[in-house]
């Protein structure tokens, strides 16, 4: 039995991606598997060691969480040393320098998420710092023993003898065990569920929903991005016409997908999410309900014909989109099953689990033992 060690200074100890799927599957495979993240206490959950991180105060302190989550790390003596977040690239290095199997898990093409961050300054400085970030992320990756990606697209910055994306599908057996919540639902509802931020387009859907004069409802859970943008939101029209969940497990966000009538994923059509593929949209098609997506090439490719495009972002092309599948029954059952189909047998969870083992296994080769 080899242990292996996740790494996140970022992402919430039930992650998804880091906890649900990748955690949890590996110890299911025989892995000893450890996950250093912030949390609150040290603990075994299905399987995983939690080893708790400080929740950092500021951008200043979470600078210094890393430091912690180096010697957290190695304390664990695992054999891989599995990290998620950028700014730990150069940590990375450091555990091949003492002796560890290093796998960087590229969730995002960050180089491109830095072009769109207004925050940054002008498009030329952030232009700079994409560059500088990119430069950096080469460096480091040649000391890496492999580099795991979300999507193909991100997999092509990178060089394939090493590295593999290893999709963000949904996991078919956590859908079926979600258990469906006892809430009264008064007309077709309409869900999103994740970061409730700007780019997302939650203030567009909402309107949108709003000028279908409550013939739908729209069902949303997660974050708000930030309070003025939340109260933006609730002033909206359509909030009327909006139920506000909260945010939830993953497992109870299935449960709501089992309920809804159509999904929803409005992002704008920035540089970050010309390649994306959203994952809650392959979640919502799981469990066979229609769904509404911006126009990109890149997943009508990927989706072909089993979901709705809107051409041009505009509030009345989202609403009538809406309308289309409410309305023509037989086109949403159409869409519905094709969907379900293609999610069965290309994009589960479970197949993506057999060839995370099997890269794990090619980096260990005949190492797959324990470090004493």
């Amino acid at each position: 039995m080899t242990k292996v060690c996740h790494i996140s200074t970022v992402h919430p100890r039930c992650d998804p991606r880091i906890f649900h799927k990748e955690c949890v599957s590996l110890a299911k495979l025989g892995f000893i598997v450890s996950l250093v993240v912030q949390h609150n206490k040290e603990e075994d959950v299905e399987g995983v060691r939690i080893i708790p991180l400080p929740t950092p105060t500021s951008r200043f302190t979470r600078f210094f969480l890393g430091r912690k989550a180096f010697r957290a790390g190695l304390k664990t003596k695992a054999s891989i040393i599995h990290f998620h977040d950028p700014e730990l690239i150069w940590m990375g290095v450091w555990f091949r320098i003492f002796g560890r199997k290093v796998i960087y898990d590229v969730h995002e093409d960050v180089a491109k998420q830095i072009l769109d961050k207004t925050w940054l300054g002008p498009k030329w400085f952030r232009k700079l710092v994409s560059i500088w970030f990119k430069l950096n992320e080469k460096f480091c990756s040649l000391f890496y023993s492999g580099i795991i990606t979300s999507t193909d697209d991100i997999l092509k910055n990178f060089k394939s003898r090493k590295s593999i994306a290893i999709h963000n599908y949904p996991n078919l057996e956590l859908i079926k065990k979600a258990k469906i919540p006892n809430i009264e639902k008064k007309r077709p509802a309409i869900i999103y569920a994740g970061a409730l931020t700007e780019l997302r387009g939650i203030y567009e859907l909402i309107e949108a929903v709003g000028k279908l004069n409550g013939r739908v409802e729209l069902w949303l859970l997660g974050i708000w991005e930030n309070s003025s943008y939340e109260t933006k939101c609730k002033e909206a029209i359509g909030f009327r016409y909006t139920q506000y969940f909260g945010n939830r497990s993953i497992e109870e966000v299935y449960g709501f997908y089992k309920l809804a009538d159509i999904g929803a994923s409005v992002l704008y059509p920035i540089n970050r999410y010309l390649t994306a593929i959203p994952t809650k949209i392959v979640e919502c098609m799981s469990v066979g309900i229609p769904t509404i997506l911006t126009g990109r090439n890149y997943l009508k490719n990927y989706f072909e014909d089993n979901a709705i495009f809107i051409e041009e972002y505009s509030i009345d092309n989202i609403s009538a989109a809406i309308n289309k599948l409410i309305t023509d029954q037989g086109l949403s059952e159409r869409i519905s099953l094709a969907a379900k189909k293609m999610v069965d047998e290309k994009m589960s969870w479970q197949k993506e689990a057999n060839r995370l083992n099997d890269f794990y296994l090619k980096i260990l080769g005949d190492q797959a033992e324990l470090i004493n």
